[in-house]
């Protein structure tokens, strides 16, 4: 969930970049006035990256197209693989404790040591 949040929050900036961006470009006086150091040349690659992303990138990673049809890519597969890697690592905590609790509740119970 922090990944999408993340992504969706500099997606959301970039968009937001992009207009205010063209928006202070349209006027030369003001744009020397505030010191805007973003020309047009700048806004029209970042709208290029940005387009290239929603277009091929973006549907690569999350292997789907953008009309929402499922189409598993090399990256996308690799990406799943190494988040339920990490999903184990994270919960290995958590396993360690309940193993832990349901040993010591059953020897407790029992009141027998396994050993």
């Amino acid at each position: 969930a922090l990944t999408v949040s993340t992504v969706a929050c500099h997606h959301t900036l970039t968009e937001l970049l992009l207009f205010l961006g063209g928006r202070a470009n349209e006027s030369e006086p003001f744009r020397r006035m505030a010191g805007v150091l973003v020309s047009p040349k700048d806004i029209a690659e970042i709208r290029r990256l940005n387009f290239g992303f929603v277009t091929k990138t973006g549907p690569e990673t999350v292997g789907a197209t953008l009309e929402g049809d499922i189409q598993p890519t090399d990256v996308s597969a690799s990406l799943r693989a190494q988040g339920r890697k990490w999903a184990l690592h994270v919960l290995e905590g958590p396993h360690a404790w309940c193993l832990s609790a349901a040993y010591i509740l059953g020897t407790v119970v029992s009141s027998t040591p396994p050993f």
